[in-house]
């Protein structure tokens, strides 16, 4: 008899932010074939319709979508009330920009930092207040290599927003940890979604070449950030908390 496998999310209710494009996306699809119950969330309804139809779906399984926008904090308290509970939180929710640090005012500030930080955050605090998130159970956040072990220019915005996430890692690990609930953040490098294709763009061929080469084993796909998040989610991580890793294809072993 084949022993238990200890990567499956078979039977585990897991909700995604972010789920409507990009790495959420991808973490979706990967999670729902790993045998996971999944509610996916977006405020696209359209792509986010996308993403359900191509979950994988077996007779034990059932998912669920919710279209909201998390800057609505009363659309994230009535959600946190009535799901049911959960036993891993990704939040996958974010979004670049890239601009000179001149060219940035307060509101770019509060917008950047909603989307990556803020609307992630209010949702946990509520799950968490609501006590939604069982125990031994597996939050997993997204940082990056970005403002956390490079600087890249024309990035200070998402790089303190990323910053900060690793400071609540860091903490929420060590708060959590009496109920057993594991709390940790997966740290990309350049990954080919369609905000690598928008911001592809902004920069010269030359530019981008040169890039291109400073990562050993160039660019990552999704996929390759999901395998990773489903580690996290999964009971083989059952002894990682509060760690902040690394997957950029070797970019930072050259810094």
């Amino acid at each position: 008899m084949l022993a238990a496998n200890p990567f499956s999310l078979v039977g585990m209710n897991i909700l995604i932010t972010g789920a409507s494009s990009g790495i959420g996306k991808s973490v979706a699809v990967e999670s729902s074939a790993m045998g996971a119950n999944l509610i996916i969330c977006g405020r696209n309804e359209i792509r986010l319709q996308e993403t359900f139809d191509i979950l994988h779906i077996d007779k034990n399984q059932i998912h669920k979508k919710l279209i909201f926008d998390l800057k609505d904090e009363e659309s994230i308290k009535e959600i946190s009330k009535n799901i049911n509970n959960l036993d891993g939180v990704v939040l996958a929710a974010g979004n670049d920009l890239i601009i000179p640090f001149n060219l940035t005012d307060r509101s770019t500030l509060s917008g950047i930092l909603d989307d990556n930080l803020i609307g992630n955050v209010s949702l946990l605090q509520n799950l968490i207040k609501f006590k939604k998130i069982e125990s031994n159970s597996s939050i997993v956040f997204f940082s990056s290599v970005n403002g956390t072990l490079i600087g890249s220019k024309c990035h200070s915005l998402y790089a303190a927003a990323k910053g900060a996430i690793n400071g609540i890692v860091r903490s929420l690990a060590n708060e959590l940890s009496r109920k057993k609930i594991r709390v940790n953040a997966v740290a990309p490098g350049l990954v080919e979604t369609g905000l690598f294709d928008l911001n592809k763009g902004i920069i010269s061929t030359e530019e981008f070449l040169l890039y291109q080469k400073s990562y050993p084993l160039g660019f990552g796909k999704p996929e390759d950030i999901s395998l990773l998040t489903i580690f996290l989610l999964s009971t083989a991580s059952r002894w990682i908390t509060g760690q902040i890793i690394t997957i950029d294809g070797g970019l930072t072993i050259n810094h």
